[in-house]
């Protein structure tokens, strides 16, 4: 027979236990959202590094940043293409600004972001 006696059972050990489940439990949400922030914000990080960049005379970073700016990028996948597409035309690469200005004009999902990549392309 279990004895449960309050006297006889260690009441910290218990709490302590249970603590410990209730946090491995909480805890994979909390990463999963941390993950989907950090997934979320990047996108604006890269646009800041570009501007700064781009503003800077430093075509050559603003390039590769918008390239690693295309990968995982679902949410406004024509962004990446058109800073691509100013960066090279800024560094002096008519043929690539082109073709990314292309590409980035088949990836418009809004109508009034149209304009701003069609002028670029001409």
């Amino acid at each position: 027979m279990i004895n449960l006696d309050p006297s006889i059972i260690d009441q910290d050990s218990v709490r302590k236990k249970r603590r410990k489940k209730m946090l491995s439990i909480a805890i994979a949400p909390v990463i999963i959202l941390f993950a989907a922030s950090l997934f979320f914000m990047r996108q604006g990080v890269f646009d800041i590094l570009f501007g700064i960049n781009y503003k800077n005379e430093d075509a050559g970073i603003a390039i590769s940043l918008s390239q690693m700016q295309k990968i995982g990028n679902i949410i406004e996948p024509y962004i990446a293409y058109y800073n691509a597409g100013t960066a090279y035309l800024k560094d002096g690469d008519g043929h690539s600004a082109e073709s990314e200005s292309r590409e980035s004009s088949k990836n418009i999902p809004q109508e009034e972001q149209i304009s701003k990549v069609r002028g670029n392309l001409s």
